[in-house]
């Protein structure tokens, strides 16, 4: 359903590294893309990260390995 949705990632030590979404977002499918840069303009390493998608009434949280 629309909603305010966040989408965040994190490194692996759990410390914020972007926040890729936050705002009202009608229901549907959507697409993302992280470029590595962190919310200071800087390039991250490569390495894994975690992304957290929350919604109204559901979130979730998932790996992923950012290659350069």
């Amino acid at each position: 359903s629309d909603g305010h949705v966040t989408l965040n990632v994190y490194d692996i030590t759990g410390r914020l590294i972007s926040t890729l979404v936050d705002g009202y977002v009608d229901s549907g499918y959507h697409s993302v893309m992280w470029n590595g840069i962190d919310d200071n303009g800087k390039m991250v390493a490569a390495g894994i990260y975690f992304y957290t998608l929350q919604g109204e009434s559901s979130s979730m949280t998932r790996k992923m390995v950012y290659m350069k």
